[in-house]
């Protein structure tokens, strides 16, 4: 999936993070996740330190959040601080967060 000009998003399921990188494959962002039944923990969100401060990690929730709710039957768990701070500022996708004391 394209994001912003020069972009791609994809899936890593093996190592369980969605990547975000340029056109020449260098990372520019990720969001590590675990999946424990229908609820997805984005547990980390990474850009490395040159590259911060540019909008890569907020583009990186976007195109995950977006792929979650593709899926249809998963409910979102913000485990790390910018995933928690990007669901308070898009309360639009506040639908996908799993309830908290459902999800113990």
């Amino acid at each position: 999936m394209d994001g912003m000009s020069g972009t791609v998003f994809r899936q890593d399921t093996e190592s369980e993070r969605f990547v975000l990188r340029d056109e020449e494959g260098a990372l520019l962002s990720a969001v590590d996740y675990r999946v424990n039944g229908p609820v997805i923990a984005l547990t980390h969100v990474f850009t490395p330190p040159a590259l911060r401060g540019r909008g890569w990690a907020a583009e990186a929730m976007r195109h995950t959040v977006d792929h979650i709710a593709q899926q249809g039957d998963l409910r979102v768990r913000p485990s790390c601080w910018y995933a928690a701070r990007w669901f308070e500022r898009h309360p639009e996708r506040a639908s996908l967060l799993v309830d908290a004391s459902a999800a113990h």
